[in-house]
């Protein structure tokens, strides 16, 4: 396929020169998956910090961390695509009602309210911030899923799994940074506690679905990873949030700190999978016997979303 699509053509169908190529090779993986990982993150704690703020709990410079994650986000699109500004504007007056259109938009909206957020804490700066994240978080999902001829993609269950992630990352990032400012947030450790249980339903319903109906090469990468997400990315974090809760040591700030990264680095390894991995085009003759996740002989340069 000729061109190149970039974020506001993430609808358009796939397709490949043979069936069985996977979407991404080598550091295209890297560089796809990072602007979902970066952009979730910083919404993510953008909506916690809004959520907070309105209970009364604000950190004033929490704000400035997640304009920094967006920031980091824009810049790895640009390095990806190199077409941000022409891309922006395009999907700024797209009128078709395009999920990657409204991602745009709220991508844009992110950076001006968080400032707000930060520099004037009030009720309507927090409403603005809260929504302009959500909006951003749910748009992500459904732009992903809006992409055609990829399975592990389109699929409904993958917009709560996106969603809900990046709604992981963002609490985890909150509690944990809290707790090095020295700041207790009870509240955000239930929230943090409830939102793995959540992300862990959302991957185990995923996961059986994409068995029973994902391309073969797709299906035996997310059995590879599937051990790391289930135990390592959830059960691990909950067992040290638990193990606190229950017996509160003077380490325990260690502990929550540690719980904290280990649910973030969880969701990246989680959309790297989904994103840079899994995205086989479907093949019904492709056999999960022939993939290797590690592999990049295949070197077509396929056109997928940044």
């Amino acid at each position: 396929m000729r061109g190149r699509k970039t974020l506001g053509d993430q609808e358009m169908s796939i397709t490949a020169t043979e069936a069985d190529g996977r979407i991404f090779v080598g550091h295209r993986g890297w560089q796809a998956a990072s602007s979902f990982i970066t952009g979730g993150s910083a919404s993510g704690l953008m909506l916690f910090c809004a959520v907070s703020g309105a209970a009364g709990q604000q950190i004033l410079w929490l704000p400035l961390a997640a304009i920094a994650l967006a920031i980091t986000a824009l810049i790895l699109v640009f390095l990806q695509t190199g077409q941000v500004v022409a891309g922006t504007l395009h999907n700024i007056g797209d009128s078709s009602g395009r999920w990657a259109a409204w991602e745009t938009r709220f991508a844009l909206l992110i950076l001006p309210t968080g400032l707000a957020l930060w520099w004037m804490p009030v009720v309507a700066t927090f409403i603005a911030a809260g929504l302009a994240a959500a909006g951003y978080l749910l748009c992500q999902g459904k732009s992903l899923e809006a992409v055609k001829n990829v399975p592990v993609w389109q699929s409904r269950e993958v917009v709560p799994l996106i969603t809900g992630t990046g709604a992981v990352e963002g609490v985890a990032a909150f509690v944990g940074l809290s707790v090095i400012a020295g700041v207790a947030q009870v509240p955000g450790l239930l929230a943090m506690l409830l939102l793995l249980a959540v992300r862990w339903m959302n991957w185990r319903r995923y996961f059986k679905i994409q068995s029973a109906t994902a391309p073969a090469k797709s299906v035996t990468v997310l059995r590879r990873a599937n051990p790391e997400i289930l135990w390592a990315a959830h059960m691990l974090p909950v067992g040290l949030l638990v193990l606190y809760a229950t017996f509160p040591v003077a380490g325990g700030a260690l502990a929550i700190i540690i719980a904290a990264v280990i649910a973030i680095l969880g969701g990246w390894y989680m959309k790297f999978v989904i994103i840079a991995r899994a995205g086989f085009i479907a093949d019904p003759k492709a056999t999960a016997d022939s993939a290797d996740g590690d592999e990049a002989t295949d070197t077509r340069q396929q056109d997928a979303p940044s």
